[in-house]
């Protein structure tokens, strides 16, 4: 890539992400960043686990949820970065991990607030 090229993914990533990336769901955020040759996408949210039955399912459903939402943020900067520079890169994912950390603990089985976070790395190619 360009000095350029990469000037304009900096600032599709800045321009694209943070809390106004999704303000119709305003307890998720979706974040981009360079590292180097790397882009970093990061989803946090916060979710309700229940009790021991039902958490793996509700933590599942949201892998699931995060995975689609970081992906289509990907190929949204991907198409603007083509559009703009006239070229035809490909962001192609390389690893992708996700991480529950509960920030209420409540015993017996009530509802605890746990937040969820998902992180996608892709490279330009």
């Amino acid at each position: 890539m360009t000095f350029d090229e990469i000037n304009v993914l900096g600032n599709l990533l800045n321009a694209t992400f943070g809390r106004s990336s999704t303000p119709e769901v305003p307890t998720e955020a979706i974040t981009g960043s360079l590292d180097g040759d790397l882009i970093i996408f990061n989803y946090d949210t916060y979710i309700t686990l229940y009790d021991a039955n039902s958490h793996r399912q509700i933590v599942n459903n949201q892998f699931e949820i995060a995975k689609k939402k970081l992906l289509a943020k990907a190929k949204t900067v991907e198409t603007s970065l083509n559009k703009h520079c006239k070229t035809s890169y490909k962001i192609k994912e390389l690893d992708c991990t996700h991480h529950v950390n509960p920030t209420t603990f409540r015993m017996n089985g009530l509802p605890s607030h746990t937040l969820f976070q998902m992180t996608l790395i892709c490279e330009v190619k």
